[in-house]
């Protein structure tokens, strides 16, 4: 089986953009964003998705603050997306500015944040573009991995994995959205990638929706791993749970370890 960069790392990663900081001037906020991330650190967490605009624009102070307070060295992002920085030299200029937001001379993943169609990969890989800036970065050794979020449709998100160009991408994946994603879970392990979910409790509305998302029940069954996942066959490499009633069976709950 092809490993991946995430293999072996803790199931759950921590967000950031929702820190319960209201503005620069929140010391209290900004202190309490700082002892959540201890907290993850401490729980085994070894991600961190961060980048300049998330909690007010006060994330990457409280995850410096945090780290200034241990000796845990966690993944920690390096993001940046079409819209703000075109073109390499913009991409070197995000970096430094993070770089120094973080006072640290290198993280562990690039990421082109927030692609949302085969049309934007395709502006991000133009010469002298984005995803240059990105490879420059890694040659340095500035980022150790190049990686990608997107909002893209399915189909295009498998497209996204075969090209190659990243090492891991993150999807809006939860039980809203799962039974959609069957080409893309398998298109990953096939080509290596490594697959990370955000949004997994749909933006709230699966715990705000209780009747409705019951608890899980844990099966091994294959066919249900052929019907609702659209996996070839089960491996190691995921982790699935379901509801079962009278009425269906759904897809629950995947993990891509």
């Amino acid at each position: 089986m092809v490993m991946t960069i995430w293999d072996g790392i803790f199931p759950l990663g921590l967000g950031t953009n929702r820190f319960p900081i209201q503005d620069a001037e929140d010391e209290k906020g900004i202190e309490e964003s700082a002892d959540i991330v201890l907290a993850a650190l401490d729980a085994g967490v070894d991600f961190i998705d961060v980048t300049h605009t998330y909690a007010r624009g006060m994330a990457l102070e409280a995850v410096k603050r945090a780290l200034k307070r241990t000796s845990s060295r966690p993944g920690i992002t390096l993001k940046t997306r079409l819209d703000l920085d075109k073109t390499a030299d913009d991409v070197r200029r995000r970096a430094d500015f993070v770089l120094n937001e973080l006072e640290t001379d290198r993280l562990k993943y690039f990421f082109a944040w927030s692609v949302f169609s085969l049309e934007e990969l395709h502006q991000i890989m133009l010469p002298g573009g984005l995803y240059d800036g990105a490879v420059r970065l890694k040659d340095e050794g500035i980022v150790e991995h190049i990686c990608c979020s997107t909002h893209a449709r399915p189909e295009e998100i498998v497209k996204i994995i075969e090209s190659g160009a990243f090492e891991g991408i993150t999807i809006s994946f939860s039980l809203i959205t799962a039974l959609r994603y069957g080409d893309v879970l398998r298109a990953a392990g096939e080509n290596g990638v490594a697959l990370a979910a955000m949004n997994p409790l749909g933006g709230g509305m699966v715990p705000k929706n209780p009747d409705f998302f019951h608890l899980p029940v844990w099966t091994k069954k294959r066919t249900l791993f052929r019907q609702h996942c659209g996996l070839l066959k089960p491996t190691r490499r995921y982790r699935l749970c379901f509801r079962v009633s009278r009425q269906r069976t759904s897809w629950m709950r995947i993990s891509v370890l």
